[in-house]
């Protein structure tokens, strides 16, 4: 009898374990599946290619301003595409600013290597093209990216006139982590899930670390945070606020949870550090 038991109970852990590393892996597929689509282009706006040294297309819109003296570049965040923060076009373009919104790989309708999001470890490589093609227009470039959108812009090691950098992660695995905890789910489970994040990213998310590179930043850049983010909490926001060169500015929403602070207080705060800073 207690053979016998002991068998089941081997078997019901083995079933657990398996259940386990079957559910956590296919999460981490899961959460890194691309995000494709083709929004309507806004009235005000032209849609645009870009293209990048590895062979990418990145589709981008590029929005006009009335005497326009420079250009702000906007990244969107974790699956999303260049319509979330097409918002900010007719504020900054009131302030004399062009708009230029992009879908990083993996996200909307830019194409090559799209066939599967990475957070930002390889996003990155899409800011320094259209970082590019804006400084080809009149007048200064400035960027504002909102969570992997702000992350990948430091992992891309190149830098606007200016930066607004809202919610980035200071290290994936730190994000994921806070992104589990918020669903009373311990990282702990979620382990074999971020190793497939990692194989499919093709770099540890243990080390896709954004924060070990804000030291190097060293044009005037705004960071945001938000009190109540699920994906980017407290002790990481510490971690940057720890890391800062010299001169780089913090404004805090701390009410507030990931991407719910987008109002006007937030809007003119953006616009006009922007304005002023180019």
């Amino acid at each position: 009898m207690k053979q016998k038991f002991r068998r089941r109970m081997a078997l019901a852990l083995g079933a657990l374990v398996g259940a386990w590393l079957l559910g956590s892996g296919l999460l981490g597929y899961v959460v890194t599946r691309p995000n494709p689509g083709d929004p309507e282009t806004p009235a005000g706006a032209v849609a645009v290619w870009i293209p990048s040294q590895d062979g990418v297309r990145v589709r981008a819109w590029r929005f006009a301003a009335p005497g326009a003296w420079g250009t702000v570049v906007v990244g969107h965040g974790y699956r999303c595409d260049r319509s979330q923060l097409a918002m900010v076009a007719p504020h900054l373009a009131r302030r004399g600013l062009r708009t230029v919104t992009f879908d990083f790989r993996g996200h909307g309708a830019t194409e090559g290597h799209a066939d599967r999001i990475t957070f930002g470890a390889r996003e990155h490589r899409d800011v320094a093209p259209v970082l590019a093609w804006a400084r080809a227009l009149p007048g200064p470039v400035g960027y504002l990216g909102f969570s992997m959108g702000a992350a990948g812009y430091v992992l891309s090691g190149v830098e606007a006139d200016a930066a607004v950098l809202d919610s980035p992660f200071d290290v994936l695995s730190h994000a994921l982590s806070a992104r589990l905890w918020s669903l009373y789910v311990p990282p702990v489970l979620g382990l074999p899930g971020m190793a497939v994040v990692s194989l499919r990213a093709g770099e540890s998310v243990w080390g896709v670390a954004p924060v070990r590179r804000a030291g190097a930043l060293r044009r005037p850049t705004l960071f945001v945070f938000a009190g109540h983010d699920h994906w980017v909490s407290r002790a990481s926001q510490d971690a940057w606020r720890r890391s800062l060169a010299p001169g780089s500015l913090v404004q805090d929403y701390p009410d507030l949870g990931h991407g719910d602070h987008f109002t006007g207080a937030w809007m003119a705060r953006v616009t006009s550090f922007l304005a002023e800073a180019l």
